[in-house]
C-alpha cells in the first residue's frame, strides 16, 4: 500500500535533517567560542612607542601594566558573557531533562506490554470481568428502556423535529441536551417524545425488539452467574495478553496495520467439557413453571431453542440430552481461531484534502511511532547541554561538579514533585473534566475499574520517573557535596557532679564506639579522619570496658569521619571562610589542603 503523505503540521525529515545541521554548527560554533575564551593573551607582534626621556626598559615596564588592565577589562567581560551563557543553558537544560524524564519514561512503559498486563492483574479485572459486564448490560438495558421514543444525537434531524424540541424544551435545554451536556429528565423525555413520534424516525418499544423472553426475565446476577460458567477467567487473560503483545508489537515495527488473533481452541474445550450445558440447564431453571399447553408444545416437536418455561424433571432430563448433541454441533463450528484485521488501514477518500484529521494529523499511527523514536533519543539533547555548560561554565573540576550538581539536583527534586503529584493530578483532572461528563449508560463500577486500570498505569509511570529523579537528585548531590567542607569533628564533654547532687561513688560508664584504633577511611580522594579519642582527666581511657569515675571527674569523647573528594580541589574562597571562622586552622589550609593564607589573603 503506497505511503500517505504526512498533512499533521509536524517537521518533514528534510527540516529536521536541516534543523539538527544548525544546531550541530552553532555547538561547534559556541565551543570554539569557549575554547578562544581560555586561550592566555599573546604579547608578540606588540610595537612598543619608546616616549622622550624613556628608555627601552622603561617602556616595556609600562607596557604589562598598560596590557593587564585592559586584558583584565576584557577577561572580566568575556567571563559575564560566558556566565550569562552557561546560566541560558542550565536553564535550557532543567526544561529539557524535565521533558526528556517524563517523554522518555512514557515511551518506555507505553510501548511496553508488561504494565497493561501487571495493571489488569492488579485490578482483578479477569475475575471480575462478569460482574462487570453483566452490571454494564444491565444499565444499558435500562438506558435503553428509558429513552425508548428518543434520539439524543439526532435532536437536529429536521427543522420542524428541531423546532417542536426547541419549543418543548426551552432554548437553553435543548442545547445543553443536544450538545450533550447533561441527559434529560424524565419529564423532558415525556415531552420530547411526541415530537419525535411526529417528526422524527425513532423506533417505537414494539419495533425496537430486545433479547428474546427467556434473557429479558434474567437478573444482573443471572447474568453474572451465566458470564462465569461460559467464559474461564484463565482463557480471558491469556488472550487479553497475547492482544496487548499483538498491538504492541504492530507499534514497534513497521507494518501498516494491525492484525489480531484470538485463539479459540481452549474456548472451544471448555464448552464442550459441559460449560455449555451447564449454562443452558441454568437458564431453564431460571424460567417459570410450564403450563400444560407447554409441556405438550415441548413435547410434541425436537429442541432447537431454549424453552420459555421450566418442564419437569423426566422431561427436563430428556432435553438436556437432546440440548448436548445441539450444542455440540454448534460447537464444532467454532474456528480454532479469529480475530481482526486491517485494523489502521486508511482507505482512500477517509481524509478530506486540506483536513489534519486531529491532533495526530491524518496519519495518527505515523505520528505515534515518530513520537515513539523521539522519545527514545530524547536524552540525547539534555546531555548536550550539559557539554555545553561544561563549556561555557566550568573553568576546574571544581567548578565543573557545581554547575552540573546544581542542574541535576533541581532536575531531580523537580522530577520527584512531578512523580509524586502525578496522581492526585490525574485524580483530579478526571473529577473536574470526565466525571461530569460520563454517559448515563455507563455503568459506576465499570467505569471505576476502567480508572483503576488507568491509575495502575500511571503509577508504574510516575514510580519510574520518580525513581529516575530521585537517582539523579542524588547525583546532583554527591557532586556539590564534593565541593563543600565535610562536617566539624564532634566532641563531648561531662563531669560527674562534687556537688550535693553527686551520686553515690563509684559511677561506672560503658560506651559504645569505634575508630580509636584505626581511623575513618575518605572517599573519592579525601583524606582520613582524625583517629576517635576517650579521654578520663586529660588521659586516655579505655573505651572497650566499663570506667569507673568518682565525683568530680572529666569525661571527654573526640569523633571525626572522612572525607569526602580531594581537598586540593576545594574552593579557595570557601576555604579562606572557613580559616576565618575558625573552623579550619592556618596551618591546616596549608598541609592538607595546599593553600597558604595570610591576612592579606582576599
Amino acid at each position: 500500500m503506497p505511503s500517505l503523505p504526512l498533512q499533521s503540521g509536524g517537521p518533514e525529515p528534510a527540516h529536521l535533517a536541516i534543523c539538527g545541521s544548525l544546531l550541530v554548527i552553532l555547538a561547534i560554533g559556541l565551543a570554539v567560542f569557549a575554547l578562544l575564551r581560555k586561550r592566555k593573551p599573546q604579547t608578540a607582534g606588540v610595537e612598543i612607542t619608546i616616549g622622550e626621556g624613556e628608555t627601552e626598559a622603561t617602556a616595556m615596564g609600562r607596557l604589562p601594566r598598560i596590557g593587564s588592565a585592559l586584558l583584565r577589562g576584557l577577561a572580566a567581560l568575556l567571563d559575564l558573557i560566558t556566565k550569562f551563557i552557561a546560566l541560558g543553558l542550565v536553564a535550557l537544560f532543567i526544561a529539557a531533562a524535565l521533558v526528556t524524564l517524563i517523554l522518555f519514561n512514557l515511551g518506555w512503559q507505553l510501548f511496553d506490554p508488561n504494565p497493561y498486563k501487571r495493571a489488569l492483574a492488579e485490578a482483578r479485572i479477569y475475575e471480575r470481568f462478569p460482574a462487570l459486564i453483566a452490571e454494564q448490560m444491565a444499565y444499558q438495558l435500562a438506558y435503553v428502556e428509558k429513552h425508548v421514543g428518543v434520539d439524543i444525537e439526532n435532536m437536529s434531524a429536521t427543522p420542524e423535529l428541531e423546532a417542536c424540541l426547541k419549543q418543548a424544551l426551552g432554548e437553553e435545554s435543548f442545547s445543553a441536551i443536544a450538545g450533550f451536556e447533561r441527559e434529560p429528565t424524565d419529564a423532558e423525555l415525556e415531552v420530547m417524545r411526541p415530537c419525535f413520534a411526529q417528526y422524527g424516525e425513532v423506533e417505537s418499544e414494539s419495533q425496537q425488539g430486545g433479547p428474546p423472553e427467556v434473557f429479558s426475565r434474567l437478573t444482573q446476577t443471572d447474568l453474572e452467574n451465566l458470564l462465569s460458567i461460559l467464559i474461564p477467567a484463565t482463557w480471558l487473560q491469556t488472550q487479553t495478553e497475547s492482544a496487548i503483545d499483538q498491538t504492541l508489537a504492530f507499534l514497534n515495527s513497521d507494518a501498516p496495520t494491525l492484525s489480531l488473533d484470538i485463539d479459540l481452541v481452549k474456548l472451544r474445550e471448555h464448552l464442550r467439557s459441559g460449560a455449555a450445558a451447564g449454562a443452558f440447564l441454568y437458564i431453564v431453571r431460571l424460567q417459570p413453571p410450564c403450563t400444560g399447553e407447554q409441556i405438550a408444545e415441548l413435547t410434541a416437536a425436537p429442541l432447537n431453542a431454549i424453552p420459555p418455561c421450566l418442564p419437569p424433571n423426566e422431561i427436563l432430563n430428556s432435553m438436556v440430552e437432546q440440548s448436548e448433541g445441539v450444542l455440540n454441533d454448534v460447537i464444532a463450528k467454532i474456528p480454532d481461531q479469529t480475530g481482526l484485521s486491517g485494523i489502521g488501514e486508511q482507505g482512500p477518500g477517509e481524509q478530506p484534502p486540506g483536513e489534519t484529521g486531529g491532533p495526530l494529523g491524518s496519519n495518527p499511527l505515523e505520528a505515534v511511532r515518530r513520537i515513539h523514536m523521539i522519545s527514545r533519543f530524547s536524552p540525547l539533547l539534555p546531555l548536550a547541554l550539559l557539554l555545553l555548560i561544561a563549556l561555557f561554565g566550568a573553568r576546574s573540576l571544581q567548578g565543573l561538579l557545581r554547575w552540573w550538581g546544581a542542574s541535576l539536583l533541581i532536575v531531580g527534586v523537580v522530577g520527584v514533585i512531578l512523580a509524586l503529584a502525578a496522581l492526585p493530578t490525574m485524580d483530579w483532572a478526571i473529577a473536574a473534566y470526565v466525571m461530569d461528563r460520563l454517559p448515563a449508560s455507563l455503568s459506576p463500577a465499570f467505569f471505576a475499574a476502567v480508572l483503576e486500570v488507568l491509575r495502575n498505569i500511571a503509577r508504574t509511570v510516575a514510580t519510574w520517573i520518580g525513581g529516575e529523579a530521585g537517582v539523579i537528585a542524588l547525583i546532583g548531590l554527591l557532586m556539590l557535596a564534593a565541593q563543600t567542607r565535610g562536617g566539624l569533628g564532634r566532641r563531648e564533654v561531662f563531669r560527674v557532679p562534687d556537688d550535693e547532687d553527686a551520686p553515690q561513688s563509684p559511677v561506672n560508664l560503658g560506651i559504645q564506639s569505634g575508630r580509636f584504633r584505626i581511623p575513618p577511611e575518605g572517599l573519592f580522594g579525601g583524606k582520613p579522619g582524625a583517629k576517635a579519642q576517650f579521654l578520663v582527666n586529660g588521659r586516655s581511657g579505655n573505651p572497650y570496658g566499663l570506667t569507673r569515675l568518682r565525683p568530680g571527674d572529666t569525661v571527654i569523647m573526640d569523633a571525626a569521619g572522612g572525607g569526602y573528594g580531594d581537598p586540593k580541589e576545594r574552593d579557595r574562597a570557601q576555604l579562606i571562610r572557613d580559616v576565618r571562622d575558625g573552623k579550619v586552622t592556618r596551618e591546616s589550609a596549608k598541609r592538607d589542603y595546599g593553600v597558604e593564607i595570610t591576612d592579606e589573603s582576599p
